[in-house]
């Protein structure tokens, strides 16, 4: 399967598993836009803040993201499908919530090969 062969990312109905203890680091021009906090991994970035609670998105509601039509650039390039086909189980296994945004990004891509409407 070749990446032109993934249309629109088929986010309907998926519980937000991407907006969950990531990194969605920031590009220069959105730093002033969201709120944000020090990258985990690279001390020259800023990320999307993340609630204490839980460690999800700030932007995240029950009603799901509360920034989805203007969203960072990292959030609209993401694709769970592209992550399930770049990472390793074990690399995925490193982190719990990587692992749920891996795991539905290979029943997609599962669901995409049997002729579901992904």
């Amino acid at each position: 399967m070749k990446k032109e062969d993934l249309k629109e990312v088929p986010c309907d109905g998926c519980p937000s598993l991407c907006c969950r203890n990531d990194c969605i680091t920031l590009q220069p021009h959105e730093v002033n836009k969201f709120k944000s906090e020090q990258h985990y991994f690279q001390s020259n970035e800023l990320m999307v803040a993340h609630k204490e609670d839980d460690g999800s998105c700030v932007y995240l509601t029950d009603e799901g993201c509360s920034v989805h039509h203007d969203k960072p650039a990292a959030c609209a390039a993401f694709d769970c499908r592209l992550l399930a086909r770049g990472v390793s189980f074990s690399r995925a296994s490193s982190s719990p919530g990587l692992l749920a945004v891996w795991q539905k990004g290979k029943e997609l891509l599962r669901q995409q090969k049997h002729g579901g409407s992904v």
